[in-house]
């Protein structure tokens, strides 16, 4: 599963045309439980991936405001589809 979640997000970082990986098993593992990844299968083949994840993010109104809202941090659909 290691391996799978690897190449996707390799995969991923390549379709967007990121510097870096975004999601590795690593970087999950070490997520200290906030982040979700699902993954979508068929036979024995990954066709998706969707992470997501609390964000530190500051709004701005009367005062500044840190809220944590649940985030899409990374996706990636297989060109084939």
């Amino acid at each position: 599963m290691a391996q799978v979640i690897d190449q996707m997000g390799q995969a991923s970082a390549k379709a967007q045309g990121l510097n870096g990986v975004i999601t590795t098993h690593q970087k999950i593992m070490q997520s200290q439980g906030d982040q979700i990844l699902y993954i979508m299968v068929s036979g024995d083949h990954a066709l998706a991936i969707l992470k997501t994840g609390d964000k530190s993010l500051y709004i701005t109104g009367a005062t500044m405001q840190n809220i944590k809202p649940r985030c899409v941090l990374d996706f990636y659909v297989h060109e084939s589809l």
